[in-house]
């Protein structure tokens, strides 16, 4: 089965300001596209090292639901966040119920990518 997700990480942060700023936890787009599909979140920061042993908070999934937005002209979409209700341990665990979810429930999906 071919990945419907691309995953990437966020930049790692620089500049003056860089030991205020948080490094976030991986977020999804739609595969070949920019548009959102998931996120993992975490109270902890991510940290490479700390991610790969299991050593942080517990992961919470948060799905971008597509909708129409119909009180417009012309017709748009937009999304909502929700997030999943089971927690993860492990990165890995969290990306694969991400994948599991978007790939069984179409609806949520931008109407650009459901046209057949």
């Amino acid at each position: 089965m071919a990945k419907t997700l691309k995953w990437k990480v966020g930049e790692v942060p620089t500049g003056r300001y860089r030991s205020f700023e948080k490094r976030w936890w991986p977020d999804a787009c739609y595969a070949g596209t920019e548009l959102p599909a998931a996120q993992i979140y975490c109270k902890d920061d991510y940290e490479p090292k700390k991610a790969k042993t299991g050593d942080h908070s517990e992961l919470e999934v948060r799905i971008a639901c597509w909708y129409w937005i119909e009180n417009e002209n012309p017709l748009r979409q937009s999304f909502r966040w929700r997030s999943l209700k089971q927690r993860f341990a492990t990165l890995q665990e969290a990306k694969d119920a991400a994948e599991s979810f978007v790939s069984n429930h179409k609806e949520i999906w931008p109407a650009k990518l459901t046209k057949t």
